[in-house]
């Protein structure tokens, strides 16, 4: 199978020219070709200096921004690239690395809990005698 090496990066810089900053999953949207972790793994390449191809030292987009997005039942930043040489935005800090973020972690997961628990299902009644 012969593979065509600049096709993802081509598409990437022409998808980000034409529609403006987007998140990995918006440019596969956009008709980015490849699977999620060459099109991720493509896009983080960009965001490094160039080694190799004139102006060296210069990205070819950057992460102007970080969002939070949920895939499933975890939410976590993702990186939103724009064309361009600019400065990465650094990734937020976890909330779970200082007490206060701990405390509001904790906080989360026990206001979920209490909700499930309070719902009607059949194996909460356990300690009820029927």
């Amino acid at each position: 199978m012969k593979r065509d090496w600049g096709a993802v990066s081509s598409a990437i810089e022409r998808v980000l020219t034409l529609y403006g900053p987007m998140t990995v999953p918006e440019m596969m949207a956009s008709g980015v070709p490849g699977d999620d972790n060459v099109v991720r793994s493509t896009a983080a390449r960009m965001t490094q200096p160039s080694k190799r191809v004139a102006p060296i030292g210069e990205r070819r987009a950057h992460v102007s921004a970080w969002i939070y997005d949920a895939e499933g039942a975890r939410s976590y930043p993702r990186p939103v690239y724009t064309i361009g040489h600019g400065d990465n935005k650094p990734r937020p800090k976890s909330s779970k690395n200082s007490k206060a973020g701990r405390n509001e972690v904790a906080r989360k997961h026990q206001t979920a809990k209490r909700t499930r628990l309070r719902q009607n299902f059949v194996f909460n009644l356990g300690g009820v005698a029927l």
